[in-house]
């Protein structure tokens, strides 16, 4: 009884473990990046207000880029500069 219960229990084990794959063939795990996420990249448009900012950092030497976040100390010098 031994070897038979457990040939027939690995055997049924592997059935519905093949069943299990041969549902999921052909399905894309996808880009999933958690729930309630898109997987569609976000856009970093420039916020109008920056524009200043960038303009002022590149006049005085630094280097930022035309989308995105500028630096915080950046930032944090700009504002200074115009006190």
């Amino acid at each position: 009884m031994g070897q038979n219960s457990t040939a027939q229990t690995g055997s049924g084990f592997n059935r519905r473990r093949q069943e299990a794959a041969d549902r999921l063939e052909g399905v894309s795990s996808g880009d999933w990046r958690g729930p309630g996420k898109s997987a569609r990249p976000r856009k970093l448009d420039p916020r109008p207000e920056d524009e200043p900012r960038r303009l002022w950092a590149r006049t005085n030497g630094y280097l930022v880029s035309d989308r995105g976040r500028i630096p915080a100390a950046i930032r944090e010098t700009y504002e200074a500069s115009q006190r």
